[in-house]
């Protein structure tokens, strides 16, 4: 709360409601007897007193954490809470993977949340976050943050789509579709600060192309939702393409592909650490899932 300022954002990066996260610092503000949080009508933020309190609970919840670790690892078990963030178009497969990792480890507390790719690897470096499984379009250095531990699920192409009426009078390869469809049909897109829209302006420009209109939107599978509708076309990944019948494909020039990566905190590291646990599950799940019908 003290990060994100609302209870409603606490409780969204937690994998609470915020109900929940209200009612349970309501019953530690009896507990203690003081205030801890002062509420406004858009606003919560950590006082005095819940700065102190903040303090010494951390030290507090770790040493629980790290006995409660210790006491399931006797019995051959692996505890914890983990927070895991997906991006949305591939939130199917990671909590398929994870549901059946709960059944066999019933002592693992794992919450998911999705999230854009920017905003799930800020929530792992500020620890909001145990898990980000992130995607990289190839538009930004190929440098992982000193304190995450990277590991690659899958890659798959990015292509150009279009609805099949939209495209009737082009050919089968992506300067036909884009000759047809840019002067007569938005480019439908990512909103700014995202991979994926990144992508496709930088795509553009280095072959000199502008679109006529450019519709934003939020969500790989919102963009392709609306050119199977026939408003527009977008750069997507083969794999969300795949879902749409009605929709069209053409391969792009390599290399053109994006990448699903499964990142975490190195300072997770320990023996049977929940968080490791969970990284090797999704990160083997993913790869060998790839291209089925959860992509």
């Amino acid at each position: 709360m003290r990060r994100y300022g609302t209870i409603a954002g606490a409780a969204t990066a937690l994998g609470y409601t915020a109900s929940a996260v209200s009612q349970q610092l309501a019953g530690l503000e009896r507990d203690t007897g003081v205030t801890l949080v002062d509420r406004g009508p858009r606003s919560a933020i950590v006082n005095a007193a819940g700065t102190e309190f903040l303090s010494a609970a951390g030290d507090v919840l770790q040493m629980l954490d790290s006995a409660r670790a210790r006491a399931a690892a006797a019995v051959g078990r692996i505890s914890g809470r983990v927070v895991v963030a997906a991006i949305p178009s591939v939130a199917p497969a990671v909590a398929a993977a994870l549901a059946r990792l709960r059944r066999e480890e019933p002592l693992l507390d794992i919450a998911l949340v999705q999230s854009s790719a920017p905003r799930a690897e800020r929530s792992l470096i500020e620890g909001v976050v145990g898990i980000a499984v992130v995607d990289d379009w190839g538009t930004r250095p190929a440098v992982v943050d000193a304190r995450l531990s990277s590991e690659s699920c899958f890659a798959e192409p990015i292509v150009l789509a279009a609805h099949r009426d939209v495209v009737a009078g082009a050919g089968d390869d992506w300067l036909s579709m884009l000759s047809e469809c840019l002067p007569h049909v938005p480019l439908l897109c990512a909103t700014e600060g995202n991979y994926s829209r990144e992508f496709a302006d930088g795509w553009l420009a280095r072959r000199g192309l502008s679109p006529r209109t450019r519709w934003e939107f939020d969500g790989l599978d919102m963009l392709a939702e609306l050119v199977a509708l026939a408003h527009g076309v977008a750069f997507l990944p083969a794999s969300v393409v795949r879902r749409y019948p009605a929709t069209v494909q053409a391969a792009l020039p390599a290399p053109s592909t994006r990448t699903v990566n499964c990142l975490r905190r190195r300072d997770a590291d320990g023996p049977r650490s929940a968080i490791i646990r969970c990284a090797q599950t999704l990160t083997a799940e993913l790869a060998s899932t790839a291209g089925s019908r959860l992509f």
